[in-house]
């Protein structure tokens, strides 16, 4: 038996190969979309004493080879990134 998809899923996936783009002036970001991000992550999250803590292990996972890209955004830039990405994937964050 198939699972289910759930009714509210906003797309379908998108490929592992393809990645979500982020652009400001200054600065340029690939990310997987959040359909695609590896259980590692969210492995990496488990062992967290707090929020804070677990949101750091997820930027270092993701921003790890873009760190310089990265310190380049604004705080405003940042929150772009996050609404966009959730938008554009077929599952949010925190959906899992």
């Amino acid at each position: 038996m198939a699972a289910k998809k759930p009714a509210d899923r906003k797309s379908a996936r998108h490929p592992k190969s393809e990645l979500f783009v982020f652009e400001t002036d200054e600065a340029r970001l690939e990310l997987p979309y959040i359909e695609n991000l590896p259980v590692a992550v969210i492995d990496a999250q488990s062992d967290a004493a707090d929020e804070r803590e677990a949101q750091k292990i997820m930027f270092d996972l993701l921003f790890q080879d873009q760190r310089d890209e990265y310190k380049k955004l604004t705080l405003g830039e940042l929150a772009d990134l996050f609404e966009e990405w959730n938008a554009k994937s077929s599952m949010a964050l925190g959906e899992f």
